[in-house]
């Protein structure tokens, strides 16, 4: 999937903005104008609500990151190490291969 480029997006909407603009001048061209007023409008508000999408997934990005890593390092790497004292070398590498221990 390809993001949403916001240069691009200002580009299109200033291109419109100034086709509007050129067509309102000449006065013919009443249902361009419209159009082109119409589609910058829906632009905006299309690229708006992706915006407030990607700063929602970058909290909720953060928000798993830092669960997996209190996982990873502070649970699981604290009871393996743990584990790795009180249990035989035998034990602790039948741990490993049984329950595919990767840290």
């Amino acid at each position: 999937m390809k993001g949403v480029n916001k240069i691009e997006h200002r580009k299109i909407i200033n291109t419109l903005m100034q086709m509007e603009q050129f067509l309102d001048t000449e006065g013919q061209y009443t249902n361009d104008v419209q159009y082109a007023r119409k589609m910058t409008e829906e632009l905006e508000e299309s690229f708006n609500t992706y915006e407030q999408y990607v700063r929602e997934l970058e909290v909720q990005i953060n928000t798993y990151r830092e669960l997996y890593d209190r996982a990873r390092v502070k649970f699981l790497g604290y009871k393996i190490k743990e584990l790795k004292k009180t249990l035989s070398e035998e034990e602790f590498k039948n741990f490993q291969n049984s329950y595919g221990y990767q840290l």
